[in-house]
């Protein structure tokens, strides 16, 4: 009896092993898909505020609307962290010729203390050399 729990307990936590290293997988799989960059856009602007880290993921005028946020921030010099709660949720996603991407997300913030409010982000991603870059973005209120 013993045995046959040894056995099945390693049996469980291999097949655990297995599977942490296929979401791990799909997740290092989807950075190369513009889905995944559109999201990690999303992860790094809006939820952690992650100037630099969005930097990494943008080219053409998104990528010069971040150089002037930075700036921005460090004429200010020291910054306070925004508490604000931030999901979204994929509305659609269109495609706009060889290499080129669109996609809408429907933000919810919920700032610390006020009251919560919807944003709509348009991404538009476009094709490099050797990935998927966000070239444009633009929020609308619904």
């Amino acid at each position: 009896m013993r045995c046959k729990t040894f056995i099945l307990g390693g049996l469980i936590a291999a097949l655990a092993v297995a599977f942490i290293f296929f979401l791990f997988l799909d997740g290092e799989q989807n950075r190369g898909r513009p889905i995944g960059v559109a999201k990690a856009f999303l992860e790094a602007y809006y939820v952690s505020i992650d100037l630099e880290k969005t930097k990494e993921l943008t080219s053409g005028l998104a990528g010069k609307q971040i150089d002037r946020q930075l700036g921005a921030i460090k004429k200010m010099g020291r910054v306070e962290k925004n508490r604000s709660q931030v999901s979204y949720r994929f509305l659609n996603e269109r495609s706009l010729g060889e290499g080129k991407k669109a996609f809408s997300f429907e933000l919810s913030i919920e700032p610390q203390g006020g009251k919560s409010f919807r944003r709509v982000v348009f991404l538009h991603l476009r094709r490099t050399d050797r990935d998927w870059r966000v070239h444009a973005f633009r929020e609308h209120q619904p």
